[in-house]
């Protein structure tokens, strides 16, 4: 079996270090910086350092060099400095400027999420179940890409819709920008926003392998039929409006009902069921049955004891594999590196090598693997950080020892400022 640091290397590969080098080292000679040089070893160790930072984390980005005693991090000044790491980090590009598609918002970030979907269906769509839904990447800068969600936990930044495994692998994700071309407004304006996204993260090959979920943002009638006929199978929750053919029990009649009472129509391709649970919710699909029932079990008020109700097998299918995209979110979310730029695309560039992490390790899992998330982005960190031979610290004038504070006096540092 592939250690973590092979794995990891199966997304962040040769070819992103080019692309990366030559980029960035292109971009340093337009601002004037002829010295500038960048190799594949010194972008690994600003790869690894942004990576420690996720689960090694601290206020400030220079405090990770500086020498306090309650600050000293070796493992990272040892390798790389300070001065070094600003550098790369000022100079780091991924598209050239003297190319600019003004018609795309992305268009420094481009070639990544090109690069990045790519890797991710390198070994092809091996899970049954996928889910798909949106993501939020924090960012409150300026950019015209960017979204205001006012019920979301994360309300301003860049909008990703993601299609994922119901295990949490990602597949395939775009980066919302509104209506950027004629194309894409035309088809917004036929048959919805959601309808194109589903559409566009449709990538599997054999759709007759494959279920698909997603949330009513996204599901309707017309939507439903076009997968139909790519032999895509999807369910989905619905809102009632949005269902032509299938008209359900209207929702005040149904609260009057006992728990667990549902109601269900078949227009043809597409079969929909509504349900009284807590709440009254619709349901829609063009594959499986809406006829199937079996039972949950619900805390009862009246009774003060735990119940059976009735519920539609749909119902328990999509509540069982819809949360890919959510697991997604915590497992990025569990480690994400903390180290800001005043660069619009580096949230989008952040967020996407955390992404490559995840994914190569829940391939690993998928394998067989024993490693936990923190021990597999230790070992990556370690095996790229080792790969550099440790440089002493530096002694002289510029070193300031530390003095001892029980004699009376230290050394203040202005190295985290």
């Amino acid at each position: 079996m592939s250690n973590p640091l092979e794995l990891f290397s199966l997304y962040y590969s040769d070819e992103l270090r080019r692309l990366t080098i030559s980029k960035s080292v292109n971009y340093a000679q337009q601002k004037n910086n002829q010295q500038f040089a960048l190799d594949e070893s010194q972008l690994d160790i600003f790869m690894a350092v942004l990576i420690f930072s996720g689960y090694h984390t601290l206020p400030r980005q220079r405090m990770y060099w500086c020498r306090d005693e309650d600050l000293d991090v070796n493992f990272v000044s040892s390798r790389m400095s300070r001065n070094r790491f600003e550098d790369l980090k000022r100079y780091l590009h991924l598209a050239d400027n003297n190319h600019i598609d003004r018609s795309d918002k992305l268009y420094k970030i481009r070639p990544l999420v090109a690069y990045i979907n790519d890797k991710l269906q390198q070994h092809g769509i091996f899970s049954q179940f996928l889910s798909t839904d949106e993501e939020m990447v924090p960012y409150f800068g300026h950019h015209s890409a960017k979204m205001f969600i006012r019920s979301k936990p994360i309300r301003f930044g860049y909008k990703l819709w993601v299609l994922a495994s119901d295990s949490g692998y990602p597949y395939k994700f775009m980066v919302y920008c509104g209506k950027s071309t004629e194309e894409d407004s035309t088809q917004v304006k036929q048959h919805g926003l959601g309808h194109q996204v589903v559409t566009s993260l449709s990538v599997v090959s054999n759709p007759e392998c494959h279920e698909v979920f997603f949330d009513n943002f996204f599901t309707s009638y017309d939507l439903l039929v076009h997968l139909k006929s790519l032999n895509i199978k999807p369910t989905g929750t619905v809102r009632e409006n949005r269902l032509k053919h299938c008209p359900l029990m209207d929702t005040k009649l149904m609260k009057k009902t006992p728990r667990g009472t549902h109601d269900r129509k078949c227009g043809g391709i597409v079969g929909a069921v509504k349900w009284h649970d807590n709440q009254c919710v619709a349901f829609a699909t063009n594959y499986d049955s809406v006829e199937t029932i079996g039972k949950v079990k619900r805390w009862s008020v009246a009774n003060k004891a735990v119940v059976e109700v009735r519920q539609p097998t749909v119902v328990n299918n999509y509540n069982c594999h819809m949360g890919g995209v959510d697991l997604l979110d915590s497992f990025m979310a569990n480690y994400q590196p903390t180290f800001r730029s005043k660069k619009w695309w580096w949230p989008l560039f952040v967020n996407g090598i955390n992404m490559l992490i995840v994914a190569a390790w829940k391939l690993h899992v998928e394998v067989g693997g024993e490693f936990d998330q923190l021990s597999f982005r230790r070992y990556i960190v370690r095996g790229m950080m080792h790969a550099v031979k440790p440089v002493a610290p530096r002694t002289g004038p510029g070193a300031r020892p530390v003095k001892d504070v029980r004699k009376g006096w230290c050394r203040t540092s202005f190295d985290d400022q």
